[in-house]
C-alpha cells in the first residue's frame, strides 16, 4: 500500500531530478552560444582574432564568458583592451547619433587595428562614414 509519504517522496524525486536536467541543458546551450559567438567573431575580425583562446574560454566557464563585443579573444594588454573598449563606445554613440550614415563595423575595425588610439569623440573621421549615406545636422 502506498502512504501519503510515499508519494510525497515520489513527487520530491521527482522535482530534483527535473531541476538537475534543466540546469544541465541551460549549462550546455549557453556553452553553444558561446562558442558561435566565438566563431561569429573570428568570421568578423579573422587572423587578428585568438578563436582556440575564446572557445578555451568558453570551456572554462561553461559558456558564461560570452562577450558579444568580441574582446576576449584579443592578445592585448589591459590597457590596450580598455583604450579598445573606450573606442568601440564612441562607434557606438556615433551610430546612435547619426544611424546608418556612420559606419560602426569599420570604426569598430579601426579601434582594434590601432588598440584604441583612433578614437572618434566627435564623429568626424570622414573615412568612417558610409559614402552612400549623408550627414545630418542637427
Amino acid at each position: 500500500m502506498v502512504t501519503y509519504m510515499d508519494t510525497k517522496l515520489l513527487w520530491l524525486t521527482a522535482l530534483v531530478v527535473a531541476m538537475c536536467a534543466i540546469s544541465l541543458t541551460s549549462g550546455m546551450s549557453l556553452y553553444g552560444m558561446c562558442l558561435t559567438t566565438c566563431s561569429k567573431c573570428s568570421d568578423e575580425f579573422g587572423p587578428r582574432f585568438n578563436a582556440g583562446m575564446c572557445r578555451e574560454m568558453c570551456g572554462e566557464t561553461n559558456g558564461k564568458s560570452i562577450e558579444s563585443s568580441c574582446e576576449t579573444g584579443f592578445d592585448v594588454d589591459k590597457r590596450s583592451k580598455e583604450s579598445v573598449h573606450i573606442c568601440r563606445k564612441y562607434c557606438v554613440s556615433c551610430v546612435l547619433r547619426y544611424g546608418h550614415s556612420y559606419n560602426v563595423a569599420k570604426c569598430a575595425n579601426l579601434c582594434m587595428d590601432t588598440e584604441g588610439t583612433s578614437i572618434d569623440p566627435d564623429c568626424m573621421n570622414m573615412d568612417i562614414w558610409n559614402t552612400n549615406f549623408r550627414r545630418r545636422n542637427n
